[in-house]
């Protein structure tokens, strides 16, 4: 039961990042949100 946890937990964040980037991109957020870093291609808002 705590590996569930834990991965429903990894899973939420993962899906949250996506979700601010994809309505970034969309243009429902600032476009600062939407943007990646260059080597890795990883999202950077922070």
């Amino acid at each position: 039961a705590l590996i569930a946890v834990a991965n429903g937990a990894l899973l939420t964040m993962i899906m949250a990042s996506r979700l601010t980037f994809g309505m970034a991109r969309e243009g429902l957020l600032p476009a600062v949100m939407g943007s990646v870093l260059p080597p890795g291609g990883s999202i950077s808002f922070f």
